[in-house]
């Protein structure tokens, strides 16, 4: 939804009636390309701000799988509107794909 002000004051909200833009690239830690597990326990992420011209940006939500679109490692995850996360204590096999650009 999207929180329009008009001229006298009152608030008019508005349903947002397109998704916001694609997020262009996700990176490791280092900001290289991320496409596969390196550590077995610890994985690190962070992407380029998407944005919505309508109502802006909420907040964030990762996952991560064994397969491109899995969730089976870790659920969808709220991470408010920030653009990077790492967590430690996973565990991973290395050289797996863990996204699908």
């Amino acid at each position: 939804m999207s929180a329009v002000a008009s001229s006298d004051g009152v608030t008019i909200v508005l349903p947002d009636t397109t998704p916001p833009l694609a997020i262009a690239t996700v990176n490791d830690g280092t900001g290289a390309d991320i496409d596969t597990a390196t550590s077995a326990i610890q994985l690190s992420a962070n992407w380029s701000p998407s944005s919505d011209p309508e109502s802006g940006i909420a907040r964030y939500w990762y996952a991560i799988g064994t397969s491109p679109g899995a969730t089976n490692t870790v659920n969808w995850t709220d991470n408010a509107t920030s653009t990077a996360v790492t967590l430690t204590g996973l565990s991973l096999a290395t050289g797996i794909l863990i996204i699908s650009p």
